[in-house]
Formats: structure tokens, C-alpha cells, sequence
């Protein structure tokens, strides 16, 4: 957990509208299509220039109209036969259509983030903690993800927990390591963060255990911080990243 300054000092910025919607990582459904879209139209893009620049290359074309000749080859779209010429359109016209597309979706990020924000915000009011991501565990097979740690106070009992969940990986092989990992697998939905009670009975209250793919999970840290929203009715929880800035004072 943080220490006790700097966790007070960030839950008062995290406790203001505009404090929480800067220094908490708020995902929005557009942002992976954008950068798909991006990565099309740049890849697209910069095969074209290159076609180009070989063409020229290999033309006995003026060094004076190689310029002009360049931004004619750049949008030339004929080939030496149809399908050629389909290819050309498509490295042409695509990221040109891409531009417009990724400026709807960015118009739509730009009405729509201050609604999500102010969603996760009241929640966070209402049922919110920090915590530190206490651990990563990755004993379990690839398809089943990694196991991960939110706890909202300091509590010894929840620090007990998780250090015999540790001790009980430190040997993945064995009986009991196997029996945990498949009580983890088939308690927590994989992308889901949920009260560690609900997965073993024994574990405190206010501990919450989560599990993500193994892709994610591969860029998991422990130690980062979170702004953890426990959704009591639903039994689960949402762990919002926050940025390292906020911890500066």
C-alpha cells in the first residue's frame, strides 16, 4: 500500500472532479480503433512513398521535375492491369478515408469523455479506494490469465493472505498450488475483479483479487497504483490505473 502522506495526499487530489479526471487512466472504446486505423492508413502510406521513391529512382526523370513527378506518382492510381490498379487505389484512397473516420471518432472521445468521467467519478465517490497492485501472480496456464492483488486499508489479515497465496505458488508443481490455481480460475472471471471472499471464504474483507489475460497481464506491475471502485451489489470491481504524476505533491 502507499505510504500513509502519500496516500492521503493523493486521495485528496482523486477526490475532486478535476483532480480524478487527470490523474486517473479512464480507457474509451475509441481508442483502439483509432490506433488500428492510424497504424492502416501510416503503413499504407509509407509503403506508397517508398513505391515512389523507387519508381523515380529508376526513372530517368529530371532532378528538376522529380518533386512534381513525386506528388503525381503519389496519387496515380493506374496500374499495369486492374488488379494492380485496385492495389494503387487502395494505397491512395484508404488512409485518405482513414483521416475523416478518425476525426469522428475523436470528436465523439471529445463529447463523450467528460459523461464517462463523471460516471466513474460519482462511483468512485460512492464506493472508491486506492491501492497498489500488491502482486502479480502467473503460475496459471497461458489461456488462463494472471492473478492480481487490490487491497483498500493496510490491513495485517489481508497482508497474511497474500503472503500465503505467495508461499503456495512458490512451488507451481506441487498439490497445492494446482488446487488454488484452479479455485482462482474457475472463481474469477477472466477480466473481472472480484471480493477475495467470494473465492475463498477465509480471506478479509476489503482484499479483491482480479484476473487478466496473459498479454495484459505481461505489462502488469506490481506496485502500480489504482483507483479501485468496488461495485457492492454486483460483487466486482473496476481498477482504474492512475498516472505516476499524481503521486508527485
Amino acid at each position: 500500500m502507499p505510504e500513509p502522506v502519500r496516500y492521503r495526499a493523493l486521495e485528496a487530489k482523486l477526490r475532486t472532479r478535476e483532480g480524478f479526471g487527470r490523474y486517473v487512466k479512464l480507457p474509451h472504446w475509441t481508442t483502439h480503433p483509432i490506433l488500428v486505423l492510424l497504424a492502416i492508413a501510416a503503413l499504407l502510406l509509407a509503403y506508397n512513398i517508398i513505391s515512389v521513391q523507387r519508381t523515380i529512382i529508376a526513372s530517368p526523370i529530371p532532378a528538376d521535375l522529380a518533386v512534381p513527378a513525386f506528388f503525381v506518382l503519389l496519387f496515380d492510381t493506374h496500374g499495369a492491369d486492374a488488379a494492380d490498379s485496385l492495389l494503387l487505389t487502395a494505397y491512395v484512397w484508404e488512409p485518405i478515408i482513414i483521416a475523416p473516420i478518425v476525426l469522428i471518432l475523436l470528436v465523439i472521445r471529445a463529447f463523450t469523455r467528460t459523461a464517462d468521467v463523471d460516471k466513474v467519478y460519482q462511483s468512485y465517490l460512492r464506493s472508491g479506494f486506492i491501492s497498489q497492485r500488491l502482486f502479480v501472480i502467473t503460475p496459471l496456464a497461458k489461456r488462463q490469465g494472471v492473478i492480481t492483488a487490490y487491497q483498500n486499508e493496510n490491513g495485517d489479515a489481508g497482508r497474511r493472505a497474500l503472503a500465503w497465496m505467495e508461499k503456495t505458488f512458490a512451488d507451481p508443481a506441487g498439490d497445492a498450488a494446482k488446487m488454488l490455481a484452479t479455485t482462482l480460475v474457475h472463481k474469477i472471471p477472466l477480466g473481472q475483479i472480484i471480493p477475495a471472499q467470494l473465492v475463498l471464504a477465509e480471506f478479509p474483507a476489503g482484499l479483491y483479487l482480479g484476473r487478466m489475460t496473459a498479454r495484459i497481464g505481461a505489462k502488469a506491475k506490481p506496485g502500480q497504483g489504482f483507483a479501485v471502485i468496488a461495485d457492492a451489489p454486483k460483487a466486482r470491481a473496476a481498477a482504474y490505473a492512475i498516472k505516476d504524476k499524481a503521486w508527485i505533491s
